[in-house]
């Protein structure tokens, strides 16, 4: 069982989901229950279950999250707590937008960020008080340009 298992699986993690296809349903359930330590949901349809079986085994391989959030948490476990505001922006710097025929300034602060006297955590919600729009705060900005402005 674990011979068939660990075969299974290296043929899975090395290749497409499609090669699921080709087990048959104990094939299935046995890698699932040795890979997974326990047996298989009643309930699921072959389809999803594959489905299912296919990401565990790859999260398992190549890790669930994206390096830079596991690099976060890391750091955070490590006691090092992450900075509220936005990437990139450092604490002190000021941002200035035209809206409305008006010049509006926003302070970074170290836990959000300030404008007209209020504290506010993220810049979109900073970019809403500013014009009553929901707005990515970064495209707000111009912090997302692709390319810089001639």
């Amino acid at each position: 069982m674990q011979d068939i298992a660990d075969q299974n699986d290296r043929v899975v993690s090395t290749t497409d989901p499609t090669q699921l296809s080709s087990l048959d349903e104990a094939e299935l359930h046995r890698l699932w229950r040795v890979r997974l330590g326990r047996n298989v949901p009643s309930h699921l349809p072959r389809s999803l279950f594959q489905r299912l079986l296919y990401y565990r085994l790859q999260a398992r391989a190549h890790r669930d999250l994206h390096h830079s959030l596991s690099a976060t948490l890391d750091r955070v476990l490590a006691g090092d707590p992450p900075s509220q505001s936005a990437p990139g922006l450092r604490p002190g710097s000021v941002l200035v937008r035209e809206h409305g025929g008006e010049l509006h300034r926003v302070m970074v602060l170290e836990n959000g960020f300030a404008w007209s006297g209020k504290t506010y955590s993220s810049l979109s919600e900073t970019a809403f008080a500013i014009t009553g729009t929901r707005w990515n705060g970064r495209r707000f900005f111009g912090l997302d340009r692709k390319e810089p402005r001639k």
